[in-house]
């Protein structure tokens, strides 16, 4: 009996095979036989789709991508080769045509002079010591190992203006995160308000072209898509990449043409060999000797002239996450419930990144009202993965507001099943908020007891054990969370927590758990361990 396939199973077998795999690959994936992919592709003329749409560019880096992930066979690092070259040659024209048809500005001397001037003066007046410290420091290869929150987006932003215009170099800063690339090329214009530098052209939200035509760009920590680009390179977050090494051997060779510098900026990540920031921060086995090397703490920042309540910012996290965050200590998994190597196989670039209407889209919400955050996350499930699509965090939010931004958030991401906790105060928040609750979004409330919060972590365990659970990359919050989930015996079973030894207590993890509450591949129940 012939079987129908619905339009989702299509349209994934479609994107596979316009991401550059073969009929097999695309069966072994979708569970299905490869005759009838072949037939779908007859069918419905994907072949000539796909001929056009791997002459463009964004169909080459669309399937280099999608190749670069998992492990890379014979057959696909040939794919990757020829695409490789197709995409130079691409980029060769394009940056040709575009030398033909922009006119490059001549900078007069006066001009830049008094440009000279007023960076002098911005110096002074806006930047705090330790940034300055960085701003000044001219050497040819930098390493800045910070706290978070602690302005460095900021101070980058900065730092490839001022060397685009004065060293007249393109600057290309390479990032995981497509939000914190957007967010620094929004600080760039901020910087050229105020100094009142004009754009030459229109550029974008990943692109500026500065008045002396050169350009500050970002790019993808992608191995297969980020090189060719000569200039200088700034390492967003670099230990948070997840190939860091193949990333750095691929883009920092462009620089030498140009006698380009190469700065590396990061929160700390995990320590030891097999992380590459971690390698050129401490200098490990005198590898990179060159590099001048920076480090902010968030105490070091406070008495660099930071103005931030330091006790209240510290009352907000457990003493773990605390050092890991902004004390600069290293990410470690000493007596976790979960490994550093689970979650780095669990990293993807996944925030946002929706599919279309009609997935199983979950929500959960851990909520706090005083010291403690309540947070939403949002999961979508798709095929054999869970994939986290959105957080939403209040601090010292009034719950007659949260329910607001509750609803808000539910609607923009299409939710159709919410999973809160009703401990405590949420037995008297829970009247407020759900009547408000859409009528299409399923509720469910549940009391936080030591079986249930044993059931709901076991079940992430079992998704981030099996690499079903997709999460960002450098939520550096969340990884802290996780490895901040012990495994304690009590004289009732197991406990599952993290010991609050200050204030936190993982809202954002249990926020996931509560999302994923349900969620299973083959076997549905989890058992509970019992001492």
């Amino acid at each position: 009996m012939y079987k129908r396939y619905n339009q989702e199973i299509k349209n994934k077998a479609k994107d596979l095979y316009f991401a550059g795999a073969s009929t097999r690959e695309i069966a072994k994936e979708i569970g299905i036989t490869h005759q009838t992919v072949s037939i779908w592709i007859r069918r419905y003329g994907w072949k000539e789709d796909y001929k056009k749409f791997t002459r463009t560019k964004t169909g080459i880096m669309r399937q280099l991508e999608a190749l670069s992930k998992g492990e890379i066979t014979e057959g696909k690092a040939k794919r990757i080769a020829m695409l490789s070259r197709a995409l130079s040659r691409l980029e060769s024209v394009e940056k040709k045509n575009f030398k033909e048809h922009t006119k490059k500005p001549e900078i007069k001397i006066k001009y830049q002079g008094d440009l000279i001037e007023k960076f002098k003066d911005y110096d002074k007046k806006k930047l705090r010591g330790y940034q300055r410290q960085f701003i000044e420091d001219d050497s040819r290869f930098r390493c800045m190992l910070k706290a978070r929150q602690i302005g460095m987006s900021w101070t980058i932003a900065y730092d490839m203006l001022r060397n685009g215009i004065l060293r007249e170099v393109d600057q290309n800063l390479v990032s995981t995160s497509l939000y914190q690339t957007e967010n620094t090329i929004r600080y760039c214009r901020q910087h050229m308000k105020e100094l009142k530098i004009a754009e030459l052209g229109h550029g974008s939200k990943q692109e500026i072209i500065l008045p002396n035509g050169k350009f500050i760009r970002t790019l993808p920590a992608n191995a297969f898509t980020s090189q060719g680009w000569p200039g200088d390179v700034y390492y967003d977050e670099f230990a948070w990449y997840r190939h860091a090494k193949k990333v750095w051997e691929a883009i920092t060779p462009t620089v030498t043409a140009v006698k380009g510098r190469v700065t590396i900026n990061s929160t700390p990540y995990e320590a030891g060999p097999h992380n590459y920031f971690w390698v050129v921060a401490t200098n490990d086995n005198n590898e990179f000797p060159n590099f001048s090397r920076h480090e902010v703490d968030i105490e070091d920042a406070v008495k660099g002239g930071l103005d931030i309540d330091l006790e209240e910012l510290k009352s907000l996290f457990d003493t773990d996450t605390w050092a890991r965050l902004y004390l600069c200590k290293y990410f470690t998994d000493d007596d976790s419930f979960f490994t550093l190597e689970e979650l780095n196989r669990c990293r993807g670039d996944c925030l946002g990144r929706w599919a279309k209407v009609g997935s199983d889209r979950r929500a959960g919400w851990d909520m706090a009202k005083n010291i403690d955050a309540s947070e939403v996350v949002a999961v979508e499930k798709l095929e054999s993965q869970v994939f986290i699509r959105g957080v939403e965090t209040w601090r010292r939010v009034k719950y007659v507001e949260q329910k607001e931004l509750l609803v808000a958030a539910l609607n923009k991401w299409g939710i159709r099943e919410i999973n809160i906790d009703s401990t405590g105060v949420g037995v008297a928040v829970r009247e407020i908020v759900e009547p408000v609750i859409p009528a299409n979004i399923y509720q469910n409330w549940f009391t936080f007891t030591q079986d249930f919060k044993a059931r709901i972590a076991q079940n992430l365990k079992k998704l981030v054990e099996e690499e079903r659970l997709v999460i960002p990359y450098d939520d550096r919050v969340l990884v802290s969370q996780f490895l901040n989930i012990k495994r304690q015996a009590t004289k009732t079973g197991v406990s599952y927590d993290i010991t609050r030894n200050t204030s936190g207590h993982g809202d954002r993890f249990w926020a996931l758990a509560l999302a994923c509450n349900g969620i299973a591949f083959g076997a549905s129940e989890i058992d509970i361990e019992i001492w």
